[in-house]
């Protein structure tokens, strides 16, 4: 018998469960609409294009834009960008398998993923605001990075490969690295694969990035105590809606303390893998002799 997921949750809808992949071949398989569009989104506040040119006139400063919307979903700091999310809800659908003798079913929600991006100068004074969709593959830093070249906003060039940069004075510096998990005879079978899609960085409560597998990413943070969070489904990429869902017990992010030292560098590896039932994530610090041999063949997410 065809086995599902156990990470996927399903509640069933009117017929009963039976090996799907027998009853496709057999029979067939379909998707219908069920419901429309709700009017509040799924997640987040939704901005119309009418208000950009208010909420993020040209010459506002960051804490005007901030006082008007709030706490910026994500903030990316080296394309100096403020980016807040919001998910739409277009409507519901019912997936269906028939068999000769039994089938399955359930529903999933259509969605799109929008974002209100706001650009600043060096003196934190808004550059440029719009409107963009998001394709569910790729990560907020691309979309931010296509939006900003499309602009003609100047931002830094994207890096290929690793260098080790010098510690701004007084503050202390997080190198997050994804790494591929190590090769077994799970991972040959896919019982255990890297995480495929994006994942969301942050730092504090405040997503700072995204990334993929085999990039880093180097943080400037302040010297104290600071909690490091790697997620796989962060809340403006994903919504438990429908019957076809990722229960939030098995996609739990993980997170770090890190208590940091003024002019210090830190290593921290990131491991994302699935295929298990779970999505698992973990968070370990390493050492700069264990951290530079790996992470000196990966790029920059920016």
């Amino acid at each position: 018998m065809l086995k599902l997921p156990k990470h996927v949750g399903f509640r069933w809808v009117g017929i009963s469960f039976a090996p799907l992949l027998l009853g496709f071949l057999l029979a067939g398989c379909g998707a219908i609409p069920i419901s429309g569009a709700l009017e509040s989104p799924l997640y987040g506040k939704r901005v119309d294009e009418q208000e950009v040119a208010s909420v993020a006139a040209v010459g506002k400063s960051r804490e005007e834009v901030i006082s008007d919307l709030g706490k910026p979903t994500i903030e990316l700091k080296e394309l100096r960008i403020l980016v807040y999310s919001w998910i739409e809800h277009k409507g519901d659908w019912l997936i269906f398998g028939v068999g000769y003798v039994t089938g399955v079913a359930g529903s999933f929600p259509r969605h799109e993923d929008w974002s209100l991006l706001v650009a600043f100068d060096d003196q934190d004074r808004v550059t440029h605001a719009g409107l963009v969709k998001k394709k569910s593959s790729e990560s907020i830093n691309t979309t931010a990075r296509n939006w900003a070249e499309a602009q003609g906003i100047n931002i830094p060039p994207l890096q290929t490969t690793f260098a080790l940069s010098s510690v701004p004075v007084g503050k202390s510096l997080l190198y997050v690295f994804w790494t591929t998990p190590p090769t077994s005879w799970k991972t040959i079978l896919g019982a255990a694969i890297s995480w495929p899609f994006p994942l969301a960085i942050a730092v504090d409560g405040q997503y700072l990035s995204e990334m993929r597998n085999k990039t880093y990413i180097a943080l400037t943070v302040e010297p104290g105590t600071h909690e490091l969070l790697a997620d796989a489904l962060p809340p403006y990429r994903y919504v438990e809606r429908g019957t076809l869902v990722i229960r939030a017990d098995r996609r739990r992010p993980a997170s770090v303390t890190l208590n940091t030292l003024p002019n210090q560098v830190y290593f921290i590896e990131l491991l994302c893998t699935t295929g298990t039932g779970d999505i698992e994530t973990s968070l370990v610090p390493k050492t700069e002799a264990d951290a530079l041999p790996v992470i000196r063949d990966f790029r920059p997410v920016w």
